[in-house]
C-alpha cells in the first residue's frame, strides 16, 4: 500500500475537470487572446522580415537626429535635423515609387511592390530595394546598436547578425524576435503596473510574493502545458506561457526600484504640494528607471529561454530549428540555432541595459 491513509487525493482529477469547465465555459476569451496574439505576432513578423517604408524613414531620421546630438547640436536644431531628415527619405521614396509606377527600370531587384499605394502600411520601401531584406534589417539593427552603445558594439553585432543570415537562419531569427518582442511587451505592461501597486500597498505586496515565488518554482514546461490545454498546439500557447514564465522579474525589481527610492524626495513633492500620481510619473519612475529596466532585461533574457521551449508546441522560430535537431540528433542544426538564440540575447541585453543606464538616475549615480 504506497498511499498513507490507504486513499489518494485526486487532485490530478480534480485539476484536469477545472480545466474542462475553463475551456468550456470561457471559450469566448481565449479564442479572443488567440487571435490578438496571432493578429499581434503576424504584424511584427512581417514588419521584421521585410521593413516596410515608414519603419526604414523612422529609424534613419531617428539615427541622424542621434548622430546630430553626438556632434554637439542642441534643441532647437536637433529637431530641425530629425524633421529634415525624414522629408528627404520621403520625398526619395516618393520619388522612386513614381519610376516603379512608371516601369522604369532604376533598380537591379524586381520586387514587384509598384502595385500599391503610395502610403500602403505595408509596402516596403524603395530606398533600400537594393539590398536583400535580411540585409537592410541588419543594417537597421546594427545602426540601433550603435546608437545604444556605440561603435564597436555596432561592428560586433552586425557580423554576429550577418552569421545567422550566412547559416539561412533570418527568418525564423525574425520570428524569435517577433514572439520575444509580443511576449516581453505584454508582460512588461502587466508588470510594471502590478510593481507600482506593490510598492506602494503592503498588501498588495504580500499578496503578490508567493504568487511570484510560486510562478518562478513552478517547471517552465508546465506553464506550457497549461497554455496547451486551454488554447490548443500553435504559436498562442508559446507567447502565454512566455508572458507567464518571463513576468515575475518585472513585477519583483519594478517594486524594488520605487520602494529604493529617497523618501526625502517623494516627501518634498509633498510638501510642493504635488498629487501621487504626479509624484509617480515626475519623481519615483524617474528615479527606479534603472532598476526597472533591469528587470526589464530579466524579462527578455527568461523570454527568449521560453521561447526556445515553446517550439515544443509548435511555436516556431529558432525553437523549432532546436526541436528537429534534438528529433532528428542533428548536432549541426541544433548548436547553429541555439547560436542564433545566444546572438540574440546577446544583442537584446546589451541593448537595453544601455538604455537603463541613459536614465536620469543612472547619469546622477555616475556623476556621483
Amino acid at each position: 500500500m504506497d498511499e498513507l491513509f490507504g486513499w489518494r487525493l485526486p487532485l490530478g482529477e480534480g485539476i484536469n475537470q477545472a480545466k474542462d469547465w475553463l475551456v468550456s465555459t470561457f471559450s469566448v476569451i481565449w479564442n479572443f487572446i488567440r487571435d490578438l496574439l496571432l493578429i499581434l505576432y503576424d504584424a511584427l513578423e512581417a514588419i521584421l522580415t521585410l521593413p516596410p517604408w515608414w519603419l526604414v524613414i523612422v529609424t534613419l531620421a531617428g539615427l541622424c537626429w542621434v548622430a546630430a546630438r553626438r556632434l554637439g547640436l542642441r534643441p532647437p536644431a536637433t529637431w530641425w535635423v530629425l524633421g529634415g531628415a525624414a522629408v528627404a527619405l520621403l520625398l526619395i521614396d516618393t520619388a522612386m515609387w513614381l519610376l516603379d509606377r512608371l516601369d522604369v527600370e532604376f533598380t537591379p531587384r524586381s520586387t514587384g511592390f509598384g502595385s500599391l499605394a503610395l502610403f500602403d502600411l505595408a509596402r516596403p520601401s524603395f530606398l533600400l530595394q537594393f539590398l536583400p531584406p535580411s540585409l537592410v534589417m541588419i543594417l537597421l539593427l546594427t545602426l540601433l546598436g550603435w546608437a545604444a552603445r556605440g561603435w564597436l558594439f555596432a561592428l560586433g553585432a552586425f557580423g554576429a547578425l550577418v552569421l545567422i543570415d550566412l547559416v539561412a537562419l533570418w527568418p525564423r531569427t525574425m520570428s524569435t524576435l517577433a514572439m520575444v518582442i509580443v511576449a516581453c511587451g505584454i508582460a512588461a505592461l502587466l508588470a510594471i503596473p502590478i510593481g507600482i501597486a506593490a510598492a506602494r500597498s503592503r498588501a498588495v505586496s504580500a499578496i503578490t510574493k508567493p504568487v511570484l515565488d510560486f510562478m518562478q518554482t513552478m517547471p517552465a514546461l508546465v506553464y506550457l502545458v497549461i497554455a496547451v490545454a486551454l488554447f490548443r498546439v500553435g504559436l498562442p500557447p508559446g507567447l502565454v506561457a512566455t508572458i507567464i514564465f518571463a513576468m515575475p522579474p518585472g513585477i519583483r525589481l519594478t517594486e524594488l526600484g520605487i520602494r529604493q527610492v529617497d523618501a526625502e524626495v517623494v516627501e518634498a513633492g509633498h510638501a510642493f504640494g504635488s498629487p501621487p500620481g504626479k509624484i509617480l510619473r515626475q519623481i519615483q519612475l524617474p528615479l527606479a528607471l534603472p532598476t526597472i529596466m533591469a528587470g526589464i532585461n530579466q524579462v527578455i533574457m527568461l523570454a527568449l529561454a521560453m521561447v526556445v521551449l515553446a517550439g515544443l508546441a509548435g511555436a516556431g522560430g529558432l525553437g523549432q530549428s532546436v526541436v528537429q535537431g534534438i528529433t532528428r540528433l542533428d548536432l549541426g542544426l541544433a548548436i547553429e540555432a541555439g547560436l542564433g538564440v545566444v546572438i540574440l540575447a546577446i544583442y537584446l541585453d546589451r541593448t537595453t541595459a544601455a538604455l537603463g543606464s541613459r536614465s536620469m538616475a543612472a547619469r546622477l549615480q555616475q556623476t556621483a
